[in-house]
């Protein structure tokens, strides 16, 4: 099963009202600016929109590979259930993320039996006294055939 994404949110947190609408917390727009290192962010979520070329209950896996690490902080695992072709949604929330320096942040999917793919990547920076940074980067990859 390939699964393309479209668009990726990351923010604090997404919640769900009552009539079925998201509420999205906290959007990054390209950088996380923190006011020190190491610094523990409560939340990241990572509200994606994709498309997914078959139906059916899959195997799941997600991995957060943070700057200034070698291996990933922090991996989750669960069954995705897509319950038609065409476009779908998914939140991956993770708690207490420690960003021990500046660099990038990569989040890793893996579905049924592909290879895992770096679905988002967001660039993690000090806060200057201005709150800008001068370095701001967020890349998605390619969707397959679009260029």
């Amino acid at each position: 099963m390939d699964l393309a994404i479209k668009h990726m949110i990351v923010c604090d947190e997404v919640r769900r009202e009552d009539n079925g609408k998201r509420i999205i917390i906290g959007v990054y727009t390209n950088t996380i600016l923190v006011p020190e290192f190491p610094f523990v962010l409560p939340s990241l979520t990572f509200f994606s929109f994709a498309r997914a070329s078959e139906s059916g209950d899959f195997p799941f896996e997600a991995s957060l590979l943070l700057p200034q690490q070698d291996e990933p902080s922090t991996k989750a695992q669960g069954r995705m259930q897509i319950r038609e072709i065409g476009d779908v949604q998914y939140t991956l929330q993770f708690r207490n993320v420690k960003f021990k320096g500046p660099g990038i942040c990569r989040l890793g999917v893996r579905i049924g039996e592909h290879e895992e793919i770096v679905a988002a990547e967001i660039s993690v920076q000090l806060r200057t006294k201005d709150g800008q940074t001068s370095n701001q980067t967020i890349t998605l990859p390619a969707s397959p055939g679009e260029d």
